[in-house]
């Protein structure tokens, strides 16, 4: 995040069956990286550390299962010059 930016707001969305959110906890990181370092390819074998430091980097995306409050998916806004990580189970 930029020197000086403040994010003003949080995005929920609820649907009967999922729910979309930019609140930061809610990002599983753990899921997030398996994801990202063995199921896809050009992720694969990053670490959990550069992975976690891309998405405390980014402006994160999350659909949480309703009920189970289970990641069902993710993405990552980065700023120019970051790389962006996304996934999907």
């Amino acid at each position: 995040m930029a020197a000086g930016h403040v994010r003003t707001h949080r995005l929920a969305k609820v649907t009967s069956d999922y729910r979309f959110t930019t609140e930061e906890d809610a990002v599983d990181h753990a899921l997030v990286h398996r994801w990202l370092s063995e199921q896809s390819y050009w992720a694969n074998g990053r670490s959990r550390d550069t992975l976690d430091a891309a998405i405390d980097g980014s402006r994160n995306y999350s659909v949480l299962e309703v009920g189970l409050y289970r990641q069902f998916g993710f993405t990552a806004l980065a700023e120019p010059g970051r790389w962006m990580v996304r996934g999907r189970s």
